[in-house]
């Protein structure tokens, strides 16, 4: 059955996405228990890290954290941070994946139009913004989507202060988790130049 956005939890409108056509696609509180418990599964199977997909909302993903912590989930989750490169693949990107789209984020993107400069300048200025807040919350590493577009993930990198020139220069790590990059959109780690 349909639902209209406000008849939904509070928690499910935190991860609803409304399509540009008008549709909402959420995962219902009950889907996103049983989620949970299939990715506690896996954890108890033998996986040691989780890895997310992309997300624009830092307290969407606090609390996927807290929830994930809450049913006996321990190890290292990690926020998958995906680098605006074009408006057009941005669209594509979060249409293909059904990503939530932060009102603001939307109009911001909408605003830069077809400029490629732009449009990479707001994917590094969101990069450090939401590097800062995950840092803040304590996250254990940060996984870049660079879609084999190194540029602004080094810039962002570079701006948060985390490179290893800037490790070496001021011989204090103020953050010394891991960075992982993304080669590709399916999502083959590697992580990044680290050494001191």
């Amino acid at each position: 059955p349909s639902q209209t956005f406000d008849e939904l939890s509070q928690a499910e409108q935190s991860r609803c996405r409304i399509a540009p056509d008008g549709s909402l696609h959420v995962c219902n509180d009950a889907k996103y228990a049983e989620e949970l418990a299939y990715l506690k599964a896996k954890v108890d199977a033998g996986s040691d890290i989780i890895i997310t997909q992309m997300f624009f909302d830092c307290s969407t993903f606090a609390a996927f954290v807290q929830a994930a912590r809450k049913i006996g989930i321990s190890v290292p989750i990690i926020p998958g941070i995906m680098v605006l490169q074009s408006a057009a693949g941005f669209k594509k990107m979060t249409n293909f994946c059904n990503t939530r789209v932060p009102p603001t984020l939307a109009k911001q993107v909408d605003a830069c139009g077809d400029n490629e400069q732009q449009i990479k300048q707001l994917g590094i200025e969101l990069g450090v913004q939401m590097g800062k807040e995950l840092i803040a919350q304590g996250v254990e590493g940060l996984h870049f989507y660079t879609l084999n577009l190194e540029k602004s993930t080094l810039a962002i990198i570079e701006k948060l202060g985390l490179t290893a020139k800037d490790r070496r220069k001021n011989k204090k790590v103020t953050y010394d988790k891991p960075i992982m990059t993304s080669t590709t959109w399916l999502g083959l780690a590697a992580v990044a130049a680290w050494a001191y």
